[in-house]
């Protein structure tokens, strides 16, 4: 039997695995907490930007209604693109089907319109109306939720847990849109 002197084979001791083991969740840990508030900031931040531009395009349409003369003039719609936008009487986007313009009754369905007409590539949407079960197909890849609140406000609400903490709603009598997100942390 042949000893090799001199030479030992060493390991790590089991106080060194505990130390190495602690140290990879304390970064997985921090690691986890990170992209947490990176991703809740990522959804502040689209709804946002999806608000910005939703309100520049029910700002425009109402301008050109204004430049077109407006309700003096018996103009109650816009051309967008090939499309007819519908207004309401105080020359706020209403629906795309001419049908039931006014301030106070208000459809999700219309609000649905709505998001079509005037958004360039639209996020996919669900409407009141449908199906938002979690295990439903037709709603799993859907990123936002449409509904209509009080009959004159619609409501676009990104489909995030727990739910009503990022949309933003369109006030027909106004054209104001107002942004709920939850602040910075």
């Amino acid at each position: 039997m042949a000893s090799a002197a001199g030479t030992r084979q060493r390991g790590f001791t089991f106080l060194e695995l505990i130390a190495v083991v602690a140290i990879i969740a304390v970064l997985a840990s921090s690691g986890t907490v990170y992209y947490g508030k990176l991703l809740e900031e990522s959804r502040r931040t689209g709804v946002e930007i999806l608000a910005h531009r939703f309100t520049a395009a029910v700002a425009l349409i109402h301008a050109q209604w204004i430049v077109g003369g407006g309700y003096s003039a018996g103009g109650m719609w816009v051309d967008v693109d090939g499309i007819e936008v519908f207004l309401n009487e105080k020359g706020w986007v209403a629906n795309t089907t001419g049908s039931s313009a006014g301030l106070n009754d208000q459809t999700a369905e219309e609000c649905h319109q709505i998001w079509m007409a005037i958004l360039q590539n639209p996020a996919l949407a669900t409407v009141d109306a449908q199906s938002t079960a979690e295990g439903d197909d037709t709603a799993r890849n859907q990123r936002y939720h449409i509904s209509q609140v009080d009959g004159y406000v619609c409501r676009y609400e990104l489909v995030t847990s727990p739910a009503g903490t990022h949309f933003f709603d369109y006030n027909l009598t106004t054209g104001q849109v107002l942004v709920n997100v939850p602040p910075f942390s």
